[in-house]
């Protein structure tokens, strides 16, 4: 069963087909929960509040994205989140991340739509 509205998948079968992310479980049912990649390709936002666990499954996603060769785009003004990513990547997935650093002294721009 998929929410359409959420694209949180919740089936025994949850696997990867086309790809499902397992997030985790219901603690009632055991019931696996996990994000369909059809869905996280049309974007995806986490909200919560500070210690809810945003960074860590944002950290999953990005390494995820990097173990199966897909894109990702992170916009991390403070750092932490992609250093962290830098420092778990293998050598083989650090060459293939692009980082854009934006200073105030050293803005830049950056139309995605542009060839």
């Amino acid at each position: 069963m998929t929410t359409p509205a959420s694209g949180l998948s919740s089936s025994p079968r949850l696997a990867r087909s086309p790809r499902s992310l397992v997030l985790g479980q219901d603690i009632d049912t055991g019931e696996p929960h996990g994000l369909d990649d059809r869905h996280r390709t049309q974007h995806v936002t986490v909200i919560g509040r500070t210690g809810s666990g945003k960074t860590t499954l944002l950290e999953h996603l990005i390494l995820e994205d990097l173990d199966s060769h897909t894109s990702a785009v992170l916009i991390d003004p403070h750092g932490p989140l992609s250093d962290r990513i830098i420092s778990l990547a293998t050598q083989e997935q650090r060459e293939r991340i692009t980082l854009l650093e934006p200073w105030h002294d050293r803005p830049f721009r950056l139309h995605l739509l542009e060839t």
